[in-house]
């Protein structure tokens, strides 16, 4: 009975660290915008049940619209967003989302669907 015990007070201690850690992931990448071929950029941590997404690409129409709409595909809801110009032709987006209950994928699945988006654009 007490080995039991011991078994589970040091499972709770693994679980309750595991979900206070993050897991992130990034990935660069060339996207052809044009005539240009620029450097992308897709990071991606998870905590808990949020997300922190940041995309560093070229500055097009309508690119955080897709990006916005490539996440709630993926059953996350955006929670809050923050997009600034870097430089003459970039932009930084910084994205919060929330998981849905649907929600089953890993920080890696994100970042390769986002750049996959992101390349197809």
């Amino acid at each position: 009975m007490k080995q039991l015990e011991e078994q589970v007070k040091t499972l709770g201690e693994r679980l309750a660290k595991e979900s206070t850690e993050a897991t992130s992931c990034s990935s660069c990448f060339n996207c052809n915008f044009g005539h240009h071929q620029l450097p992308a950029e897709v990071k991606a941590r998870v905590l808990n049940k949020h997300v922190l997404i940041r995309v560093h690409c070229e500055n097009s129409k309508g690119i955080v619209e897709e990006i916005l709409q490539q996440i709630g595909k993926l059953h996350l809801s955006a929670a809050s967003r923050s997009t600034m110009p870097f430089g003459d032709h970039a932009l930084e987006a910084t994205i919060i989302a929330q998981m849905k209950d649907e929600f089953c994928l890993t920080v890696e699945d994100i970042v390769t669907n986002l750049r996959q988006t992101l390349q197809s654009i």
